[in-house]
């Protein structure tokens, strides 16, 4: 596989972890360069080790990660949409909200998770073909992580000028974001359900 080919792979990867770090960046006030880093670095394992991961488990659990990806996204991003919309809506004004807490949330960690469980079933992909899986999940890792940080420090504008709106705009991102992988991935197997 060339490395053009890698590259756009990894930029489509991206395009969901920026579309999650849009929709968590809003629920925070002001992050600073070293909460988008930390946010980064956190995206950046997870599409680094989910890709691995794939590619360890190889061609005789394809069908098992390739029927259920898409359902496990889309009940991952719900549920972390919701509670965002639901935060948003009822906040808690004795929340501190620390930069601790923001990076090692567990909303965030699913959040990572979830939007980076397509690149496991890329990797089980990569098994079968010609790629230095140690290049192409650093690759898919350097472009998800980036995405997220630009995609943290556009939330850092958009955030103060429309606070709790924002936070619930977020929440229906992430939402819509688990809809669109489940309609992604059915249109491309030829069924709705």
């Amino acid at each position: 596989m060339s490395f053009p080919d890698l590259f756009l792979i990894a930029l489509s990867l991206a395009t969901d972890c920026f579309a999650a770090a849009l929709g968590k960046g809003t629920a925070y006030r002001r992050p600073s360069f070293m909460d988008a880093l930390g946010i980064g670095l956190l995206f950046f394992t997870f599409a680094v080790a989910m890709p691995v991961t794939g590619w360890a488990v190889g061609y005789s659990a394809r069908q098992l990660v390739t029927e259920i990806d898409h359902w496990l996204a889309l009940l991952l991003l719900s549920a972390i949409g919701g509670h965002m919309i639901w935060e948003a809506l009822h906040p808690d004004p004795a929340a501190d909200r620390t930069v601790e807490r923001r990076i090692l949330g567990w909303g965030l960690i699913g959040t990572a998770f979830a939007t980076n469980v397509d690149a496991a079933a890329i990797g089980i992909t990569f098994a079968f073909l010609d790629v230095d899986i140690m290049v192409a999940a650093l690759v898919i890792g350097a472009v998800s992580g980036t995405a997220v940080i630009l995609g943290i420090y556009l939330a850092r504008i958009t955030g103060p000028l429309f606070g709790r709106k924002a936070e619930v705009v977020g929440g229906i991102v992430l939402i819509a974001l688990g809809i669109k992988i489940v309609v992604e991935h059915t249109l491309e197997q030829g069924y709705l359900f």
